[in-house]
């Protein structure tokens, strides 16, 4: 079945074949990222995935971390107005 599906698309113009090859990568790349999602909670919650925490949420949160760790000091209200001088800057 599949033989007779690539024997048909090779015949096929370039644009249909790689139009083809995108969606089947797309696909197979979805599945791997679904499996990892729900991996997850046995990696970082261990019991949590046996108790039907959410994946997504365990994603949402670890990025929410990140971003809020990435943030300028200046954002999160650390840097005392002042405290730092350039060189050759005369008062």
């Amino acid at each position: 079945m599949l033989d007779n599906y690539l024997e048909k698309l090779k015949h096929k113009p370039e644009h249909v074949r790689r139009n083809t090859a995108l969606v089947a990568s797309g696909v197979i790349t979805g599945i791997i990222v679904l499996i990892w999602a729900f991996s997850l909670g046995s990696r970082f919650g261990g019991d949590k995935q046996a108790k039907g925490a959410d994946p997504f949420a365990i994603i949402k949160n670890a990025f929410g971390e990140i971003i809020h760790r990435a943030k300028p000091a200046s954002q999160t209200g650390l840097v005392q107005q002042g405290a730092i001088e350039l060189k050759g800057d005369s008062k």
